[in-house]
């Protein structure tokens, strides 16, 4: 009868970490804007894809673009690593994505305050996809 408890226990402990498995690896798929949107995680890492269909020039610190799909849009916006120099002499930062360019991005979308519908997405890395 002990062998019986121990088993079950085996049984239900491995289950349980199957469920957990599970549910972390949905975590990390990378959702399209319109899933984001439709159903926002706040203040949370995601990863989400899309097209980037308008750049935001930088302000100060901080530049940005648009990225869409599935009908919808989301705001995203960044710290630049790199900074280069224009013919000019002008300092510019080196922007990470460009109209046109399919990206994932991962990072937090945080509750709007009236500034941006839904919201911004402030990334934390942006990959070009192939």
């Amino acid at each position: 009868m002990l062998f019986l408890e121990v088993e079950m226990r085996t049984r239900l402990v491995l289950a349980v970490v199957l469920v957990v498995m599970a549910i972390a690896g949905c975590a990390k798929k990378p959702l399209s804007v319109a899933d984001l949107l439709a159903k926002p995680v706040y203040d949370k890492e995601v990863t989400v894809y899309g097209e980037v269909v308008q750049s935001m020039s930088c302000r100060g610190e901080v530049c940005g673009f648009v990225l869409s799909s599935g009908d919808e849009e989301l705001i995203v916006l960044y710290q630049p690593t790199e900074i280069t120099q224009d013919e000019s002499g002008a300092l510019r930062f080196v922007e990470l994505a460009e109209i046109g360019d399919m990206v994932t991005v991962t990072g937090e979308l945080q509750a709007g305050d009236g500034s941006f519908p839904g919201g911004s997405f402030w990334a934390s890395s942006i990959e070009r996809m192939e």
